[in-house]
C-alpha cells in the first residue's frame, strides 16, 4: 500500500492528559474539531523526523521520546500515531492557522467533545497504559 499522503499525530501526554489542538472553523479538513497536532509527512522524511518537526513547529518543544501506538490506513491517507512522553520545551500554539486553541484535557475530559474521529478516547487510553507502567510522561 503506498496511499497519497502520510501523516503522523503526536498524542503527547503529560500527567495523566492528553494536550489537543482545536482545528479552526476555517479548515477545510476537519474544522472546528478537537485533534492531535501533527502534519504530513515530506519527501525523503522519515515519519519520526516528521514528528519532530511537526512539534517543533506547532508546539515549539523537541521530542526527546516518541513511540508509534497505531497506524490507520485510509483510501488516500496512512496515519501514524505517535506516543510523545518526553520533550523538552513548554507546549505553545506556535500555528494558530491550524489550530485556534490548545488545551490539556483528562480522559473523562473527552466526553462530549468534539473530536476529530470517534476512535481518539480509545486510542488516548491505549496511550496511558503504556505509561503506566514505563516513565511518566512530561517535560525534561
Amino acid at each position: 500500500m503506498n496511499p497519497a499522503h502520510q501523516v503522523v499525530c503526536g498524542i503527547v501526554l503529560s500527567e495523566q492528559r492528553v494536550l489537543l489542538g482545536h482545528r479552526s472553523a476555517r479548515k477545510q479538513w476537519y474544522p472546528n474539531v478537537w485533534d492531535f497536532p501533527g502534519g504530513h509527512v515530506e519527501r525523503g522524511e522519515t515519519p519520526l523526523a516528521a514528528l519532530q518537526r511537526e512539534m517543533r513547529e506547532e508546539l515549539g518543544i523537541g521530542v526527546l521520546h516518541a513511540r508509534p501506538v497505531r497506524e490507520v490506513a485510509l483510501a488516500e491517507v496512512h496515519l501514524t500515531f505517535w506516543l510523545v512522553n518526553r520533550w523538552e520545551g513548554t507546549p505553545t500554539n506556535l500555528a494558530p492557522d491550524e489550530h485556534d486553541d490548545l488545551r490539556w484535557f483528562a480522559l473523562d475530559d473527552l466526553r462530549g467533545l468534539a473530536l476529530a474521529d470517534d476512535f481518539y478516547p480509545d486510542l488516548i487510553a491505549e496511550a496511558l497504559k503504556l505509561t503506566l507502567g514505563g516513565s511518566c510522561c512530561g517535560r525534561d
